[in-house]
């Protein structure tokens, strides 16, 4: 990842990009999955903080993904907010072939996964933290924004 480049960060079973609900600039807006349309809540930057983790920033807000309230558990809504330095706001980026990664929270070793499964394809959906199972809602592209 290039720090300086901001990013779509798409969903491999539906295509959708990761997307702060309502273009919010508020801490604790949720993140959902959304059809790509060029908004820069849409955008992410995906900057190294050393040991191999990484923070995820909004390129709207300058907000950093996390995880709702530290909950280690799943089904823990993904969301953004002001950057902490906490683990529960940075990210491990596995490969997990074909250009897609899956991306590990460090707080608890559960990924960002699309909630409903492969079948969860439609606008809005939110993004959680849950156990690996090598879905395809749990794997993710990331693309350059202006492509």
């Amino acid at each position: 990842m290039e720090p300086s480049t901001a990013y779509r960060i798409v969903a491999k079973h539906s295509g959708k990009v990761l997307d702060v609900a309502d273009r919010s600039q508020l801490a604790g807006a949720h993140v959902n999955q959304f059809l790509w349309l060029g908004q820069h809540n849409q955008g992410w930057f995906a900057i190294s903080i050393g040991n191999g983790y990484y923070k995820i920033v909004a390129l709207h807000s300058g907000m950093v993904l996390e995880v709702e309230g530290q909950a280690k558990g799943n089904s823990a809504a993904i969301n953004q907010a002001d950057w902490k330095g906490r683990d529960h706001q940075m990210w491990r980026l596995e490969d997990a072939g074909d250009g897609y990664y899956i991306i590990q929270a460090k707080h608890s070793g559960r990924v960002i996964d699309i909630a409903g499964g492969t079948s969860a394809t439609k606008d809005g959906v939110r993004a959680q933290q849950y156990d690996y199972n090598g879905d395809d809602n749990q794997r993710f592209r990331f693309e350059p924004f202006n492509s």
